[in-house]
């Protein structure tokens, strides 16, 4: 063998040796590429999957804020009428408590109180009611209140230790309250 073919031989080495060189090389670009390609893929998912959940955090906290305020704008509207109807029926209370409807209710909520609370009970009314009152109970210890009400009754039983407050004051609050939340009820606005 000559120099000439061991040179070639060298060549030809050579060559197959970059030739397997370059495949290598290819190879393990394209393994590189494909794992590149793989995590890039699992970092987006990932990173959507992260965005989704922030997105339905982030509405929930819209909708919920957005329903409070709702609520708090319902109720306040609300609110503000039932006082706006309170206020008026205030002003007509005058002319009720000249009715025969106001002698009706006065004697019920007497006669409701004193069966509640049982012998020896007093009423206390106001003043322009307690000639009234003492008619219809004549056996009853009627008294002007020691206090500004509207109208109705204020029982005490015998001794003074339970005391039954049919004031009406104290009966448009119940009907104001249960009002509101009977309302509130029936459009959602409360839990049960």
């Amino acid at each position: 063998m000559g120099l000439e073919d061991v040179l070639d031989d060298i060549q030809k080495r050579k060559e197959e040796t970059i030739d397997q060189i370059s495949r290598e090389t290819e190879s393990e670009i394209g393994k590189i590429i494909q794992a590149a390609k793989a995590e890039a893929a699992s970092i987006t998912k990932g990173a959507k999957e992260r965005a989704k959940d922030e997105s339905k955090q982030i509405t929930t906290r819209i909708l919920s804020r957005a329903n409070i305020e709702g609520r708090m704008l319902l109720n306040n509207t609300m609110n503000e009428r039932v006082e706006e109807a309170v206020s008026e029926l205030v002003k007509n209370i005058d002319a009720y408590r000249k009715s025969g409807s106001y002698r009706k209710l006065l004697v019920s909520l007497s006669q409701k109180a004193l069966d509640q609370l049982g012998p020896g009970s007093a009423l206390y009314s106001r003043g322009d009611d307690v000639e009234y009152l003492k008619k219809s109970f004549p056996k009853i210890r009627v008294e002007q209140i020691d206090r500004d009400i509207l109208g109705g009754v204020v029982a005490v039983s015998d001794g003074g230790r339970r005391e039954i407050d049919y004031s009406l004051e104290n009966i448009i609050d119940a009907v104001k309250d249960d009002f509101a939340s009977q309302v509130l009820k029936s459009i959602g606005g409360l839990d049960d």
